[in-house]
């Protein structure tokens, strides 16, 4: 049974090294951590199954940190939550736990008086598309990501 739990800085500076790392700077992972397991207006949640981490999610209140090359403001986006992250094991995709953890976080964002949740992800990332049409997520904007030679895209979901 898959259980969704809030992240301290412990297990979420554990479930970001294994699924996305490793990092040459473990020290700035751990600072950019603690910033979703210490403020009022962050949340991250973990998910594990038998004592293992297979995903991890991290959502804030209200998002100032655009990526670099984003539209900026975000038009009608100023009511809505962000998901910063998401990550799975990449062995457990596909079996809906994105879907589970997705749903976490919007529902607090909810709980919050978010009107919807935006999120980005680079454009040529296919099961990220898939995941967030799925979720009933909807592409709104498309971006060069800084001056890197790639494109980003911008979904949104109401409720």
């Amino acid at each position: 049974m898959n259980l969704i739990t809030e992240a301290n800085e412990k297990q979420l500076f554990e479930a970001r090294f294994v699924i996305d790392g490793p990092f040459p700077n473990p020290q700035g992972l751990w600072n950019e951590v603690k910033k979703y397991t210490q403020g009022k207006d962050r949340r991250a949640w973990i998910l594990v199954k038998d004592n293992q981490v297979l995903g991890y999610i991290e959502c804030k209140l209200n998002e100032s940190d655009l990526p670099l090359g984003a539209p900026s403001p975000l038009q009608g986006l100023e009511t809505f939550g962000h998901v910063a992250r998401i990550g799975v094991r990449k062995e457990e995709r596909g079996k809906g736990l994105g879907k589970q953890l997705l749903k976490e976080a919007e529902l607090w964002l909810q709980s919050q008086g978010k009107s919807g949740v935006w999120l980005d992800y680079l454009a040529d990332n296919m099961s990220a598309e898939i995941l967030y049409s799925h979720c009933g997520y909807q592409d709104i904007s498309s971006f060069k990501d800084g001056d890197k030679d790639r494109i980003r895209k911008i979904a949104v979901k109401k409720w």
